[in-house]
């Protein structure tokens, strides 16, 4: 199931209309790469196949980076680990492609500080940001063994400890000291801005927009992005005019171009990014799941600030944000086990952060008695399947839950009926 995940995740990037092309003029430079390794006996087909695959989503998923030795290390890594490559096959199907990626990469947009260090920086904002380890390792397309080694970091800036990077055996040597540097940098700069993480992911996820936004986020930063998409988030949509007339609270000075036609544009490149989308026939901007997604701890702690936040407006939230609140509270074990069971609607995420704060809070026998209340009452194959994919988190043995088939898992929010927490 997760090889069929991974592929279809693969498939769906590499075939965007502004990754069609480039996929593919890569793959013609693939295959006289992968000719030499073709005579029976050396290499399957269906392994190329798949070195294909991971090996160009990975070129054109991190293509501001290509030029980073670091970079080109983990890649190759990566190929001849997964797919048990020795390591100069990996190495030359890497280097034949690596040069040629720059070519699709506007100028604009390359990195100021094309670093390893910049790099680890751009790894470690999307694992501190990721919504699930699942999610991560499928979206970055350069295995685990890097990823376990930067969360094993970042899980001690909110310890207050100093990283030790030579606890546990390491992945590529050269990775602990820039590892724990670019942790370390992060961490101070946390303290003084809580939002860093997101604000810089967006920064990363924007790197191709095109101007005058590109200047202006040079010049400004990227904070006045930022809480556009948190206002439209919060707002669930937002017209045309609205966001102009908040544009121009933020830029005084620049009323020149911030007419409503400039900000359509805007409007659009936000939408290129899959941040935004038009609502069809208006003139009014809907904020999607990856905008929710980065702004939701923002909006968590702004709602949550000094009062706690009425639980029956959970429900009105979206996913993310409703996930994002609840980690936020400080409930108790009785309010969390009566969310659980009486919230309605409760998102696949809401859910997943409150059996996440159950499980924290203890003792066992509750989150297991609230468990076995909910599949009871509701024996639906997508809750099921939340409960399957946290079991290593909730101390359930896994074959204690069935498995829900991939394809009844909604996209959406679980609507079950109230139930009472007394029942067994």
């Amino acid at each position: 199931m997760a090889a069929l995940q991974k592929l279809a995740h693969r498939q769906a990037f590499l075939s965007r209309p502004d990754m069609g092309t480039k996929a593919a003029g890569l793959a013609a430079i693939f295959a006289k790469a992968a000719a030499p390794f073709q005579a029976p006996g050396m290499i399957g087909e269906g392994i190329l196949e798949g070195v294909e695959c991971d090996l160009i989503y990975a070129l054109l998923r991190h293509s501001l980076w290509t030029a980073t030795p670091l970079f080109a290390s983990v890649l190759i890594d990566h190929l001849a680990t997964s797919f048990q490559l020795p390591r100069p096959v990996a190495e030359s199907l890497a280097r034949a492609l690596l040069p040629c990626v720059r070519q699709y990469i506007p100028e604009q947009s390359l990195p100021g500080e094309a670093s390893d260090q910049a790099f680890l920086r751009y790894i470690c904002i999307a694992t501190a940001t990721a919504c699930d380890e699942s999610t991560l390792r499928l979206d970055l397309g350069l295995g685990w063994h890097l990823i376990a080694r930067i969360k094993q970091a970042l899980q001690q800036i909110f310890a207050d400890d100093e990283v030790d990077a030579g606890q546990d055996p390491r992945f590529l040597p050269e990775l602990d000291a820039l590892i724990a540097a670019a942790v370390y940098q992060l961490s101070q700069q946390l303290r003084r801005a809580p939002t860093l993480l997101q604000q810089e992911r967006l920064r990363y996820i924007l790197a191709t927009v095109s101007e005058p936004w590109m200047t202006l986020i040079r010049t400004h930063g990227i904070t006045w992005l930022f809480d556009l998409l948190l206002r439209v988030a919060s707002h669930k949509t937002m017209n045309t005019r609205q966001i102009a007339t908040q544009l121009r609270a933020a830029f005084p000075d620049e009323k020149g171009f911030l007419l409503d036609t400039s900000v359509t544009a805007l409007c659009h490149e936000l939408a290129r990014h899959h941040l935004i989308n038009l609502e069809r026939g208006l003139s009014t901007w809907r904020a999607l799941p990856l905008a929710e997604e980065l702004t939701a701890e923002a909006f968590a702690r702004q709602e949550t600030a000094g009062l706690a936040i009425d639980l029956a407006e959970l429900s009105s939230l979206n996913a993310s944000f409703q996930a994002s609140v609840i980690r936020s509270l400080a409930l108790s074990t009785t309010e969390v086990e009566d969310l659980i069971l009486n919230l309605r609607p409760l998102t696949p995420l809401g859910l997943r952060a409150a059996l996440g704060q159950l499980a924290e809070l203890g003792p066992e026998a509750t989150l297991h008695q609230t468990i076995k209340t909910l599949l009871a009452k509701e024996p639906s194959v997508w809750l099921r399947r939340v409960v399957s994919d946290m079991a290593s988190l909730l101390g359930i043995a896994h074959d204690a839950v069935p498995v829900a088939r991939s394809d009844s898992w909604p996209n959406d929010s679980i609507h079950l009926k109230p139930v009472s927490s007394d029942l067994d």
